[in-house]
C-alpha cells in the first residue's frame, strides 16, 4: 500500500507540473512580448532612428491630435555628427558639430473669403519659394501633403484650402537643412563679419598677420547680426543660433558674446539672461580689440551657419525659454483674443489701420459674446518675463497689422491662431522685401494657424475689411471652443504635449 500511495502521489505531482508549465508558458511569452513592445516604444520616443533630409522617418508613435483627428503628429530631431581635430602649432579646430535637419513643408495661409487677395498670389517671395521646389523629384516635393502632419496642426478636413498641394511650400534646400558649429583655438574673425548662414567658418582657421600678439584669453562667441539686439532681429537672426549653441553656453559661463548693439531693446537682454548670459558678457564689435581688421581669441566659437527657418530650431527655442505652457501640470486660466495696435507709435512708421476704431468696435462684442477676453496688447504692463510669458500662454488668437509684435507668437501655445493685416502695396510684397513674409513663415513653423488679410489703403497704411475679420474670428473661435469642449480631447492634447517635451 505505501508503494501504491507514493506512485499515486508522484503521478498527480507530474500532472500538476505539466499543467503549470502549460499555463505559464503563454504568460511568460506574453510578458516577453509586452517587454519588447515597451522597449520599442522607448527607442522610438528617444529618437534613436537615423533620418536624413531625403529619407524622412517618423520617430514617434502614431497618436491622433485633437486638432487633426485624421492625421498623425510627427517630429524628427536633427541628426548630429561630431568630430574632433587638434593641431597645436597654429589656429586649429577644437570641435566641429554638423547638424542635418529633415526637409519640411509649410501649409499656405488660411482664408475664408475671396473678398481679399490670397497672400501667395500677391507676394513675389512666396512665389519664388514655390518655384525652387518645382524641379525637385524627391518624394516630399511630389507628395507634399503627406508631410504636412510632421510639424503642422492643419486639419485637412476642416481647412481643405490649406492642403492644396499646388499651394504647399516645400523647404528642401541645404540652407534650410544644414547647420554647423565650430570651436576654434587661436581663431580669428573679420571685423565686418555678418554672422548669417552664408558665413564661411573656415576663414577663421587662416593665420593672419598682426602687429602684436594680442589675443583674447576668454572664450569669444560671435553672433554679429545687423541690429541683432533689437527685438525683431534678435528673434529671427540670433535665436536659432542660440539653439545650436545650447550645449556650449553652460560650459562657457564667462564667455564674451559679440553682438550688434546699435539698436538695444530690453527684451533680448531679458531672454539672454534667461539662458544664463549676463549683460556684462555682451560686447558690441566697436568695444572689441580688433588688430589689423581681425579679432583673435584663445577659443573662438562660431555658430553662424544655422538654418534661419527650420521648425525644429524654433520649437527647441520654446524649450530654451522655459515657457510656462511646456511645464508639467500647467493649465490655461484665461482665454484671450489679443490685438496688436500700432496707433500709439512704433519704431518704424506706417502700417497703421486707418479704420481701427470701427474694427475694434465691431469685433470686441463678437469676442466677448463667446466669453473671451479682448485685450489690446501693451508689453510695458508686464514687469517680468515670467509675467509676460504667463499672459501670452493664455492667448488663443493674436491679430493686428504687420509688425514686430507678432514675434510674440513664439511664446504662445502651439495651435494659436494668427490674423495678420498686410498692405496691398506691390513694393511691400516684392522679392527684395522677403522679410515681410516672416510671420506667415513663423506661424507655420510653430504649428500655428495663420490668416492673412491683404488690405488696400494709402501707402503702407490699411483700410481693413471688417466683415472678413469678423468671419475669420467666428471661424477661429468656434475651432477653439470645439477643442475645449471634449474632456477626452483635452487628455489627448496634454499627452501629446508631454511627448513633445
Amino acid at each position: 500500500m505505501p508503494i501504491r500511495r507514493e506512485f499515486i502521489t508522484m503521478f498527480f505531482s507530474l500532472i500538476t507540473v505539466v499543467f503549470i508549465l502549460s499555463v505559464s508558458f503563454p504568460l511568460v511569452r506574453g510578458d516577453v512580448r509586452v517587454l519588447n513592445r515597451q522597449r520599442f516604444k522607448y527607442v522610438v520616443q528617444e529618437n534613436e532612428v537615423i533620418v536624413s533630409p531625403n529619407n524622412p522617418v517618423s520617430t514617434k508613435s502614431s497618436i491622433q491630435s485633437p486638432e487633426q483627428p485624421n492625421t498623425v503628429k510627427e517630429e524628427v530631431s536633427p541628426v548630429k555628427e561630431e568630430t574632433t581635430l587638434v593641431d597645436p602649432d597654429k589656429p586649429h579646430l577644437l570641435k566641429h558639430i554638423g547638424f542635418t535637419y529633415p526637409a519640411f513643408v509649410l501649409p499656405p495661409p488660411l482664408y475664408v473669403s475671396d473678398k481679399v487677395p490670397r497672400l501667395e498670389d500677391v507676394n513675389q517671395y512666396f512665389r519664388s519659394l514655390k518655384q525652387v521646389s518645382a524641379s525637385c523629384k524627391e518624394d516630399i516635393c511630389v507628395h507634399p501633403k503627406s508631410y504636412l502632419s510632421r510639424y503642422s496642426t492643419v486639419d485637412c478636413n476642416k481647412t481643405p484650402n490649406a492642403c492644396e498641394e499646388s499651394r504647399i511650400l516645400v523647404m528642401q534646400e541645404p540652407k534650410y537643412l544644414v547647420g554647423n558649429l565650430d570651436i576654434i583655438a587661436n581663431g580669428s574673425v573679420d571685423r565686418h563679419l555678418d554672422c548669417g548662414w552664408p558665413a564661411d567658418h573656415t576663414k577663421s582657421l587662416v593665420p593672419r598677420p598682426y602687429h602684436d600678439d594680442f589675443i583674447y584669453p576668454e572664450t569669444v562667441v560671435v553672433l554679429v547680426v545687423p541690429q541683432g539686439l533689437s527685438f525683431q532681429h534678435f528673434m529671427d537672426g540670433v535665436v536659432p543660433k542660440l539653439v545650436q549653441l545650447q550645449e556650449v553656453i553652460p560650459q562657457e559661463p564667462n564667455a564674451l558674446y559679440v553682438m550688434d548693439k546699435s539698436f538695444l531693446d530690453p527684451m533680448p537682454l531679458k531672454l539672454l539672461a534667461r539662458l544664463g548670459i549676463r549683460e556684462s558678457q555682451i560686447r558690441d564689435p566697436s568695444e572689441m580689440n580688433y588688430r589689423n581688421g581681425y579679432l583673435r581669441a584663445k577659443k573662438l566659437v562660431l555658430a553662424c551657419q544655422v538654418p534661419p527657418l527650420h521648425p525644429q530650431l524654433w520649437r527647441d527655442a520654446q524649450k530654451l525659454f522655459r515657457l510656462p505652457w511646456l511645464e508639467p501640470g500647467w493649465r490655461q486660466q484665461r482665454h484671450i483674443v489679443l490685438y496688436l495696435s500700432r496707433s500709439k507709435g512704433t519704431r518704424n512708421a506706417g502700417r497703421n489701420v486707418v479704420n481701427e476704431g470701427e474694427l475694434l468696435e465691431a469685433i470686441r462684442p463678437l469676442v466677448e459674446a463667446k466669453k473671451y477676453e479682448f485685450v489690446v496688447f501693451d508689453s510695458h504692463k508686464y514687469g517680468t518675463v515670467d509675467a509676460l510669458f504667463e499672459f501670452l500662454a493664455n492667448v488663443d488668437v493674436i491679430m493686428g497689422p504687420h509688425g514686430g509684435a507678432f514675434y510674440n507668437m513664439i511664446f504662445m501655445r502651439r495651435g494659436t491662431t494668427g490674423i495678420e493685416f498686410m498692405p496691398r502695396s506691390p513694393s511691400f510684397h516684392s522679392t527684395a522685401e522677403a522679410v515681410h513674409l516672416i510671420f506667415y513663415l513663423q506661424a507655420s513653423l510653430l504649428g500655428d494657424k495663420y490668416y492673412s488679410v491683404v488690405s488696400g489703403g494709402s501707402g503702407s497704411n490699411m483700410d481693413v475689411d471688417v466683415a472678413v475679420v469678423k468671419e475669420i474670428l467666428k471661424d477661429s473661435l468656434c475651432m477653439v471652443l470645439e477643442s475645449q469642449r471634449s474632456p477626452k480631447r483635452k487628455v489627448v492634447t496634454q499627452f501629446l504635449d508631454y511627448l513633445d517635451k
